[in-house]
């Protein structure tokens, strides 16, 4: 269960929340240098994980996370590789694309 009480301390382990992440790579390794961790993703976890919050990560960030949050939502959005689409738009849209997306 997701403890919100917690407060932060200097000399112990973190609570580290990781954003976008089904995973569970990230959490796993800061989970084995001994900090609270717990991922988050609209999917659910791969590894079936009972420390992975399945939702929009918005609603957990006030929960009392430490100084370090980390997210990766997935590169489709961010990435640099589909530059080349800026002045010829593709024949037909990515699988992923959103309704906007689609429209123009």
């Amino acid at each position: 269960m997701l403890d919100t009480s917690h407060t932060f301390s200097a000399d112990g382990p973190l609570r580290i929340l990781v954003g976008c992440e089904t995973s569970g790579v990230m959490r796993r390794a800061m989970a084995a240098r001994g900090h609270d961790v717990w991922s988050c993703d609209l999917l659910p976890a791969e590894d079936g994980s009972n420390r992975h919050l399945t939702g929009d990560i918005r609603d957990y960030l006030p929960l009392g996370w430490d100084m370090l949050a980390v997210m990766h939502p997935p590169c489709t959005r961010l990435c640099n590789s589909g530059v080349r689409w800026l002045h010829e738009p593709p024949k037909s849209p990515p699988a992923d694309a959103t309704a906007q997306e689609r429209a123009d």
